[in-house]
């Protein structure tokens, strides 16, 4: 997951939330450890989103970039915005709320449906071990259960003038359909858990 999502562009004005939330966080501890007023607006400076595996992802990438020249200038993106998602099994809803995205739902979208395109299209399926197995259907099941009309939103906030295409829905994550889940017992009990979780996500909405 940290991998996956370190290659796909940073969504700044989530990550500034994240940065946002966690210098409030800092403030209330040091202010309750009586650290001076000077002292704390100083390692507020210090504070950045979180980065996840950040040497092992920038000493590995480095290493590359010395072997292979033609990726100067490029470099990876340490971030934590899906992978926190999963680790909580958290709705889209409740992310929306805890950060205040209710005006970058579209971003948050998009953010999530590139990471699930590397998880499902890039990772090759030797590499997939049944915990990414998960992430993928967690992910394919949270983007299908989110309205299209929030991405219609966001492009329409970026350009006024901008037109949604017609299209049959292809562009969302499709469940697979060439066997019978039920035959393995791992995939089922993972699509399971996924189709629960967007039960739960659509009753919460209901509530709203």
């Amino acid at each position: 997951m940290t991998l996956c999502e370190a290659i796909v562009e940073d969504p700044e004005a989530i990550l500034r939330r994240q940065v946002d939330r966690l210098k409030t966080e800092k403030m209330a501890e040091m202010k309750a450890a009586g650290v001076e007023y000077d002292e704390r607006i100083a390692k507020l400076e210090e504070v950045e989103h979180v980065k996840p595996l950040r040497e092992f992802l920038y000493d590995t990438f480095n290493a590359f970039a010395a072997a292979h020249p033609w990726v100067e200038g490029e470099n990876v993106r340490p971030k934590s915005i899906a992978r926190e998602m999963f680790e909580g099994y958290r709705s889209f809803a409740d992310y929306v709320k805890d950060y205040g995205l209710e005006r970058m739902e579209g971003l948050l979208l998009r953010h999530l449906t590139q990471v699930w395109k590397v998880l499902a299209q890039t990772v090759p399926d030797s590499a997939k071990t049944d915990e990414v197995a998960e992430m993928e259907v967690y992910f394919r099941e949270l983007i299908r259960g989110v309205d299209a009309s929030l991405l219609e939103e966001w492009e329409r906030r970026k350009n006024p003038e901008w037109v949604a295409e017609e299209t049959d829905g292809a562009d969302k994550p499709s469940r697979p359909t060439s066997f019978d889940v039920t035959r393995d017992e791992k995939a089922f009990r993972r699509l399971v858990r996924a189709e629960i979780f967007a039960q739960l996500q659509r009753a919460l909405s209901w509530d709203e």
